[in-house]
C-alpha cells in the first residue's frame, strides 16, 4: 500500500510541474505577471507529501495506541490482515489457562525419594522457558547435564542416568490408578524403563478467557484449540469454553500442518501461543499473537506480543486492524480529493498563493491528526477493566 502511494506521488510530481509550467505559459501569452502567479500557486498548493503520509502517519499512530495498552506490534502485514481473521487457533497451556501453576499432589513410584524426584524435575524444567516450569521453581534443581527441550518435554541426565519429565499419558495414569480432575495437569517423570514419579499441577482458565471467546464468535471467527497435553485436559478446557479441540498430542509440525491447511483452503488464519513449540505456528499464521510471558522462539515468531497476557487484547488488535483500514482509506481520499480540487481552482487563477500554501499545509496537518485521532474503542479500552469488554468488534 506504502510503495504504491509513493509511485503515485512519484508520478504526481511530474504532473504537478507539467501543470504549473503549461498553466503559466498559458496565462503569461495574456498576462506575464498573471503567468508567474498560476504556476507558483499550482506548484504551491499540491500536496504529494498528504499522499504518502497516509498510510505511515496512521500505521505509526496504531502502533502507539497498541503499545499503550500492552500490545507490541513486530510485524505490520500481520496488523494490516487482522481484520479479515475467519479462523483462529490457541494453544492450551500458559495461553488459555493461567501460567501460574503449582503443583499440588506428587505420586511417587517409590523407587525414587519424593524429594529426589522433586529436585529431578527442577532441574529439567530449569532450562525451559514454558510456563509449566515455572511451577517448580521454587524447588532447589538437581544439576542437570545435556538437557534438552523437545516438543513434548524436557530431556536431561542426573548422575548418568538420563529422565525425562513429559505429559502424562492414560496409561501411567491407570498405573498409579489416577483420573484427571478438572483444572488439572499430569506430568511424568521417566527413565528409558519406567515412570518414576506424577506431578499433578493446577492450571485454572483466565479471567478473560470465556468473555474472549465469546466475542470472538460474535464475530463469526472459527475457533480451535491445540495442544500438546493429554486428551483429557484438552478436552476439559475446549469444553469449558465451548470450543473445537483438535487431537491432543499435537507437535510443532502438527501445528503448523493444521494451519498450513487452512491457509491453502482460503482463509485467514491467526494464532495465540506462547511455548517453543508454538513458534512455528506463529510465525506462519496470518496473524501470529504471543503471549508476553512465553518463550523468546514463540516472541521471535509472533507479529505481535501481548505485554500483559491480557487475553482482551485479542479484540483490541481486530478493532485497530479495522481502525487501521478507515484511516488509510480516508486520509488517501482526502489527500486526492483536495488535490483535484485545488488544481483546477490553481489553473483557472482563482486561488491565490497564500491560499494555496494555507491549504498545502492544512492537507498535511489533516491527514496526520485523522491518523492520530483517538477511537471510541480505545478510549473504552483504557478506562476498563481486564474484565470488561475492551472494544466492540
Amino acid at each position: 500500500m506504502q510503495q504504491l502511494a509513493d509511485q503515485v506521488a512519484g508520478y504526481f510530481v511530474l504532473l504537478v510541474l507539467g501543470l504549473a509550467v503549461s498553466g503559466g505559459l498559458l496565462w503569461a501569452y495574456w498576462d506575464t505577471e498573471k503567468g508567474i502567479s498560476v504556476g507558483l500557486t499550482v506548484l504551491v498548493a499540491s500536496c504529494p507529501c498528504a499522499l504518502s503520509l497516509a498510510t505511515p502517519a496512521a500505521l505509526a499512530a496504531a502502533m502507539s495506541r497498541m503499545a499503550k495498552r500492552g500490545m507490541l506490534v513486530l510485524k505490520l502485514d500481520g496488523l494490516l490482515k487482522a481484520k479479515d481473521v475467519t479462523h483462529l487457533v490457541f494453544d492450551k497451556t500458559g495461553t488459555l489457562t493461567s501460567d501460574q501453576l503449582a503443583i499440588s499432589k506428587v505420586y511417587n513410584s517409590g523407587k525414587l525419594a519424593q524429594s529426589s524426584a522433586l529436585a529431578i524435575a527442577a532441574g529439567l524444567e530449569s532450562i525451559s522457558h514454558h510456563p509449566i516450569a515455572s511451577a517448580f521453581s521454587q524447588i532447589d534443581p538437581a544439576p542437570i547435564t545435556q538437557g534438552r527441550v523437545e516438543s513434548n518435554g524436557v530431556r536431561g541426565y542426573y548422575q548418568s542416568r538420563q529422565y525425562q519429565l513429559r505429559t502424562s499419558q492414560a496409561s501411567e495414569l491407570s498405573e498409579f490408578s489416577l483420573t484427571a480432575e478438572q483444572g488439572e495437569i499430569y506430568l511424568s517423570l521417566c527413565t528409558q524403563q519406567q515412570v518414576m514419579a506424577i506431578f499433578c499441577l493446577t492450571a485454572p482458565l483466565r479471567p478473560q478467557a470465556h468473555r474472549v471467546v465469546q466475542r470472538l464468535k460474535q464475530r463469526g471467527v472459527q475457533l480451535h484449540l491445540l495442544s500438546g497435553d493429554a486428551s483429557q485436559h484438552v478436552s476439559l478446557v475446549a469444553q469449558q469454553l465451548g470450543i473445537k479441540a483438535q487431537p491432543a498430542g499435537q507437535t510443532a509440525a502438527d501445528k503448523l500442518g493444521f494451519i498450513q491447511a487452512l491457509q491453502q483452503q482460503g482463509h485467514t488464519v491467526a494464532a495465540v501461543g506462547d511455548g517453543i513449540n508454538d513458534s512455528p505456528l506463529l510465525a506462519a499464521a496470518d496473524l501470529g499473537i504471543a503471549m508476553g510471558s512465553g518463550s523468546a522462539q514463540a516472541k521471535s515468531g509472533a507479529g505481535i506480543i501481548l505485554n500483559n497476557n491480557d487475553l482482551n487484547l485479542i479484540c483490541d488488535v481486530i478493532f485497530e486492524s479495522k481502525t487501521l483500514h478507515q484511516r488509510i482509506r480516508q486520509n488517501i481520499s482526502w489527500a486526492i480529493g483536495y488535490n483535484l480540487t485545488v488544481f483546477p481552482l490553481a489553473l483557472s487563477g482563482t486561488l491565490a498563493p497564500w491560499v494555496a500554501a494555507i491549504g498545502m499545509a492544512s492537507s498535511s496537518i489533516l491527514v496526520i491528526s485523522n491518523a492520530l485521532r483517538r477511537t471510541a474503542g480505545s478510549a473504552a479500552a483504557t478506562s476498563a477493566t481486564k474484565e470488561a469488554t475492551p472494544c466492540q468488534l
